[in-house]
């Protein structure tokens, strides 16, 4: 019993093989306009066209194409093809394989947009920067900042070592915790209170005098004093370090 041609594909109706049908791949023809503006990349891009598929021409309809799908019919039949012949021939399975492709192309080109988009920005912030982005400028920035808080902090240190050795040798887990601090020279925990307590409980067991005698207020004015000037130091330290960035 013979087919109707209601029922046989309108593929194989055109002579392109015989049913089911299949999308093996897509090209898009390089422009005339890029030929003339770049032809060796117009040229390689022909390089790479599939052949045996009469890419340039619908197959089906024989208008011209610069998007051809790529089809293959069961026995091996190469073809191309519109996505708007595909459409007519009411090939549900081969209508849903473009939307999907198509959906990947739209994809990708937003991404291809993007990453255009973002090489142009850095390229401009380099020609703008001496050859350097806003980003690598900004850690640089960050990175001398960071060296100069870690050297000024180190110099304070120094200058707060005889207060800790003498808070650390104190009793007392306040005491342990103020000289830690200190060895860190970690002055945003320690509040003006804190600071107080520290150079008194500093001044008591460097001298073992009592808190009135002559002995204790001449010490503790001069740790007093130290103390200070690290505080002083490290805020003049961050406001120089935070100057950069």
């Amino acid at each position: 019993m013979m087919q109707s041609n209601d029922t046989i594909h309108k593929f194989e109706l055109a002579n392109m093989g015989k049913a089911p049908f299949k999308i093996v791949g897509f090209f898009k023809l390089p422009s005339a306009s890029s030929a003339e503006a770049n032809p060796l990349s117009y040229q390689e891009q022909l390089k790479v066209m599939p052949k045996g598929f009469g890419i340039g021409s619908c197959t089906f309809c024989g208008i011209g194409l610069i998007n051809n799908y790529l089809i293959e019919s069961s026995d091996g039949k190469k073809s191309a093809v519109g996505c708007d012949c595909v459409k007519k021939v009411g090939d549900k399975g081969l209508t849903t394989q473009i939307k999907e492709m198509q959906r990947i192309a739209r994809r990708e080109a937003r991404e291809a947009k993007r990453q255009a988009d973002y090489e142009a920005k850095m390229a401009a912030q380099r020609q703008a920067n001496g050859g350097k982005t806003n980003a690598e400028i900004q850690q640089e920035k960050l990175a001398a900042r960071d060296n100069i808080i870690i050297e000024g902090k180190a110099l304070i240190k120094q200058d707060l070592k005889e207060i800790g050795m003498a808070l650390k040798n104190a009793y007392g887990d306040f005491a342990q915790d103020l000289s830690h601090m200190l060895r860190y020279v970690d002055f945003p925990r320690i509040s003006p209170n804190m600071q107080r307590i520290a150079v008194e409980i500093a001044t008591k067991q460097i001298t073992g005098a009592r808190k009135n005698s002559k002995a204790y207020k001449i010490e503790h004015e001069r740790i007093d004093a130290i103390m200070k000037k690290a505080r002083a130091d490290y805020d003049a330290l961050l406001e120089k370090a935070d100057n950069l960035i």
